[in-house]
């Protein structure tokens, strides 16, 4: 019954899956914070990069003194940024946090290439930007998601908030129609002629 009566007011039903992704809106999947957490795994315990022969993880790149400063920094800024998504909650929060750890390990890549000389990306670099990379892609499509699910509903929500508002305009017509045939200047049949053609376009 009630789906006639929607049907009658072109109300559109939401399918299990549109109220799935409003529901997110605010929420955060899983599948991000494993990821995340693989990331700042990869970078801290497995080699990150290869110089001379030797394999280097993230955590003796933090501790060695003869690695500049600001290579450190931006291996840290990009540890942070696999922390931080762990707790965020919005989804264009995790695709710029996500952006912004690739970018760290880039840049932190550049400058040790530029400052230790030959060095080459190991299985801990690319894991984690592979991670960071796949979080980012998956979070701007959840938004482009949510942002379609939402049209399609307000759509939707608007012509029946018209359709409901040109049916209150059609009821104090027809109570207008009433106290015209109650002082006698409409007869009942003119009445209830125009009644019905007013309930009509309901």
């Amino acid at each position: 019954m009630s789906n006639d009566i929607n049907d009658i007011l072109g109300i559109k039903n939401i399918s299990s899956e549109e109220n799935e992704v409003l529901e997110s809106k605010y929420s955060y999947t899983l599948t991000s914070k494993v990821l995340s957490l693989v990331a700042i795994i990869s970078i801290i315990f497995l080699p990150f990069i290869g110089c001379g022969g030797d394999n280097i993880n993230g955590a003796d790149i933090v501790k060695s003194r003869d690695v500049p400063i600001e290579i450190k920094l931006f291996l840290i800024g990009s540890i942070i940024c696999g922390v931080m998504i762990l707790f965020l909650k919005k989804y264009i929060h995790l695709a710029l946090m996500s952006v912004m750890g690739i970018f760290m390990l880039l840049v932190s890549y550049f400058i040790a290439k530029d400052k230790l000389g030959q060095i080459e990306l190991k299985i801990g670099a690319i894991v984690s930007i592979s991670t960071y990379t796949i979080i980012a892609i998956s979070s701007f499509l959840k938004i482009s998601e949510r942002k379609n699910v939402e049209i399609n509903v307000a759509l939707p929500n608007q012509i029946s908030q018209s359709k409901s508002e040109s049916s209150s305009d059609i009821f104090i017509q027809i109570e207008k129609l009433n106290e015209l045939r109650q002082k006698g200047i409409l007869t009942d049949d003119e009445f209830i002629s125009k009644k019905t053609e007013l309930l009509s376009k309901v």
